[in-house]
């Protein structure tokens, strides 16, 4: 399991075997769009990966990366970083390091952001709505279920005219006609993504 600077907090990721699992020794400067991870089948558009392609594989603007029976991890921007649940797709909308925007198309991904900078503004777009990330943290899209949920951090969910922000411990129903969050227990809420440690051996 990824180590999450969570002050404690213990998410609970799905736990299945790893069939499949690669670490890249690439020591190429990664750029968004790398991926760092593939366990089972993954494919971006329509192309396969394998263990050889981690670290050197990745798309660009407009290209889309799936999973079936399998997950997959890329970088999004230094210290930001995507992973897809199984029978997942995000696109690439724009890898720009000052508007970085990644769509979720299907099933769920969870973004783990290291790093914020002034001149980052990196937005998740989920089903037409779209989310940016204000702070530090571990963030869920569950394109499915039409909700964004924050473990920690803070985002802020911009539909039509309404703006909403959303605080660790919060999630939103995209398709509520209020838009109001909820709280969530971050100590018991089930996740749906486990991947190894050493994430940042390939970056």
């Amino acid at each position: 399991m990824w180590r999450l600077k969570l002050s404690g907090i213990l998410v609970a990721l799905l736990a299945a075997p790893l069939t499949s699992v690669a670490w890249g020794s690439n020591n190429a400067p990664a750029v968004p769009g790398t991926v760092n991870y593939v366990e089972g089948a993954v494919t971006p558009d329509g192309n396969s990966l394998n263990s050889k392609s981690v670290g050197s594989a990745n798309f660009e603007t407009g290209q889309s990366i799936s999973t079936q029976t399998g997950k997959t991890a890329f970088l999004l921007t230094p210290g930001v970083y995507v992973r897809l649940a199984d029978n997942s797709k995000a696109t690439l909308v724009s890898p720009s390091l000052t508007d970085t925007q990644v769509s979720v198309d299907q099933g769920e991904a969870m973004v783990e952001v290291d790093e914020l900078h002034k001149q980052n503004n990196i937005q998740i777009v989920e089903n037409g709505v779209s989310t940016q990330l204000v702070k530090t943290g571990l963030y869920d899209f569950n394109s499915s279920s039409d909700t964004v949920r924050v473990f920690s951090g803070e985002a802020e969910v911009q539909e039509n005219d309404h703006r909403v922000k959303v605080k660790g411990g919060h999630e939103l129903n995209l398709q509520s006609t209020q838009l109001k969050t909820e709280k969530f227990d971050k100590d018991t809420a089930e996740g749906r993504l486990h991947l190894p440690a050493r994430r940042r051996d390939v970056l």
